[in-house]
């Protein structure tokens, strides 16, 4: 199993997504929902399919997005960068949302 990292920005957004769901759905949802992200996070550091496939394919032009890959649960992207022994998870993007322009603005040092 890889090593899994999140990203400030991807903790932040757990937390968001987390929010948004309590206040919606309630406590049950949102803890059901959570542990279906994490599950396809876990997944992936196992190497079971489904697997994420380029960031680039969802959207052309934007430099800053090499080497990042996607993996879609529930209602959002996982976008994440995977190394040999380790997975970063470098944020969560509802599938409603202008993916272009967060991924064109992902601080991804």
């Amino acid at each position: 199993m890889k090593v899994v990292r999140f990203s400030r920005q991807a903790e932040s957004r757990l937390g968001e997504i987390a929010l948004w769901t309590v206040n919606n759905f309630g406590v049950p949802q949102s803890r059901k929902y959570e542990t279906e992200l994490i599950a396809r996070i876990n997944a992936l550091a196992n190497s079971e399919p489904p697997h994420g496939r380029p960031c680039d394919l969802l959207v052309k032009n934007i430099k800053n997005i090499q080497g990042l890959l996607y993996i879609r649960a529930g209602g959002h992207f996982i976008i994440y960068r995977e190394l040999d022994e380790s997975i970063t998870i470098i944020d969560f993007v509802h599938a409603s949302r202008d993916l272009e322009a967060i991924l064109g603005d992902l601080d991804v040092q």
